[in-house]
């Protein structure tokens, strides 16, 4: 898999990222870039709200919209990013407890 979506319909979708881009892997990129236009896709079928870049914007500072990204109190809220119950109740059990040295990011599940 080397011709992922185009920039146009990338940025038509809001899902441009140029740090998909890998150099000298033009699969990999494609990879990279059709997953995030698909991320995008299936948010807007379900009528979810586009997130930002910032996950949350601060006060007096621009956010630009991002496709392929729920607003992070939102998807905190409703769990929408997780496809089932079943992962929506291991992934908030999970977060309810604070490992040492744990890698688990809240933001980026």
């Amino acid at each position: 898999m080397s011709n992922g979506p185009s920039r146009d319909e990338l940025e038509a979708a809001r899902s441009w990222d140029p740090s998909d881009v890998v150099a000298r892997d033009p699969a990999m990129t494609a990879f990279r870039q059709t997953a995030r236009l698909h991320q995008a896709r299936w948010r807007e079928a379900r009528g979810h709200p586009m997130g930002t870049q910032p996950f949350t914007p601060r006060p007096g500072v621009d956010a630009r919209l991002v496709g392929n990204r729920l607003p992070l109190d939102y998807a905190i809220g409703t769990g929408a990013n997780l496809v089932t119950d079943a992962a929506r109740a291991a992934a908030r059990a999970r977060l309810a407890v604070v490992e040492r040295e744990q890698s688990i990011d809240r933001q980026r599940l």
